[in-house]
């Protein structure tokens, strides 16, 4: 039996028909036809088989001899090709596990809030399995895969895979802003206060009263000193506390992540958006420069890069600008050079809050992964289904039966 095809496959069953009480010259056995092909004769007794059609009968003559006799006895030799009826299996298994695959991958259209998605993808494995249990009461019982077994592992990898997603996605969805013991916006409002010249720049004596009004543990602060005993008395400037912040800023740990493996996988996506913001902030401090935003407030940023352009500030409102592109006074030892500009704190956080981006970072990579995974999944299962099946496409694709071909063919060609 071979059943590795099943159930889309052709069995052949082998028999011989002799005499054994006369020999070759008292009877002798001829198969009915001749060698070509003719229509098969049935019986009136002959009972249609309703799981398998004989498709042909193959006969060949020949003699056989034992050592009791010298005389030979005739043979009949039958092979029967026998193709299975697939319609039922089609539509009972092959298309309901195909159908229920498919289904699993609506998981991607559906809102991870919603809680459904967990349960469609638990769902859709359950009645892959459902499926195969009926299955296993048909398949012949031995050691090779079927078709339908293949199926199964193949629908059923792709079933995981979508429960995967499902829960990596929901999981990103419940990832939570972290506040921290204190937010950003403070830590770098920080910076605005600690700036008592206004020179745009923290000196020593400016970063240490900063660190210390921080109340910072002990771990946090002791690391903060060392970061900045490797500036080697660097003045710093907003871009350089902008990156100190990440080192000074908590977060709220396992309570916004709620599993490492998710605060892992976000680490690198949250340090490129916060650089991304880091950008986006000294932008718009420039575009604050560039638009002549003066302050009467207390709380006023002189602002210190390379990269930003020079802007001289009026004594007064009635006093003219000296011109825009007038050259800088010299910069603080270690600092950039100098703006000169006043830029309210509001600048920088009108339209671009400074906050965590833990939340806004794990939404858009579940989206990303709920679109990949929505395009890339049901196109490869459709694949791998198509290409598995063509191998037995010729199979599928049998005309209909209409009768028995019987077949008299040379021993040899047997």
């Amino acid at each position: 039996m071979k059943p590795r095809t099943f159930p889309f496959d052709q069995q052949e069953c082998t028999f011989e028909f002799g005499s054994w009480s006369m020999h070759g010259l008292q009877v002798d056995i001829k198969p009915r036809g001749g060698d070509e092909p003719i229509p098969f004769k049935f019986a009136e007794s002959y009972q249609p088989n309703p799981e398998f059609d004989l498709v042909e009968v193959r006969t060949a003559a020949v003699d056989g001899f034992y050592d009791c006799c010298p005389e030979p006895y005739p043979i009949i030799k039958y092979k029967f090709r026998m193709r299975r009826h697939s319609e039922t299996y089609n539509y009972g298994l092959v298309v309901p596990m195909i159908l229920t695959t498919l289904a699993g991958f609506l998981a991607f259209v559906a809102n991870p809030q919603s809680g459904e998605r967990i349960s469609l993808g638990i769902t859709c494995l359950l009645t892959s399995a459902a499926i195969y249990i009926v299955a296993f009461e048909v398949l012949p019982k031995t050691g090779n895969m079927t078709i339908i077994s293949m199926l199964h592992v193949i629908s059923f990898s792709f079933s995981w895979a979508t429960l995967a997603v499902s829960v990596l996605s929901v999981s990103l969805y419940g990832v939570k802003t972290s506040t921290g013991v204190m937010s950003e916006h403070e830590l770098v409002s920080a910076f605005v206060k600690a700036d008592h010249d206004h020179s745009g720049v923290l000196d020593k004596k400016e970063v240490e009263e900063a660190v210390k009004k921080l109340g910072l543990p002990s771990a946090k602060f002791f690391k903060l000193r060392k970061k900045l005993e490797s500036l080697h008395g660097q003045s710093i400037t907003l871009p350089v506390w902008y990156d100190l912040v990440g080192d000074i800023y908590q977060t709220d740990g396992l309570a916004a992540y709620h599993s490492p493996i998710i605060g892992l996988m976000l680490a690198p996506f949250v340090k490129l958006e916060r650089k991304r913001r880091k950008d986006f902030v000294l932008r718009r401090v420039q575009a604050a420069i560039d638009r002549k935003d003066v302050s009467s407030d207390a709380e006023t940023l002189m602002l210190s890069s390379p990269g930003l352009r020079r802007r001289v500030v009026p004594a007064d409102p009635g006093t003219e600008a000296g011109g825009d592109d007038e050259e800088a006074q010299e910069a603080p030892s270690g600092g950039g050079a100098s703006l000169g500009a006043n830029v309210r704190l509001e600048d920088l956080v009108t339209e671009h809050e400074l906050s965590d981006s833990s939340e806004i970072v794990a939404r858009r990579v579940a989206g990303y992964l709920d679109l990949g995974a929505m395009i890339a999944l049901p196109l490869c299962y459709m694949i791998v289904v198509i290409v598995y099946f063509d191998r037995f496409g010729a199979m599928m694709a049998e005309e209909e039966f209409e009768n028995t071909k019987v077949v008299h063919v040379a021993p040899e060609d047997f």
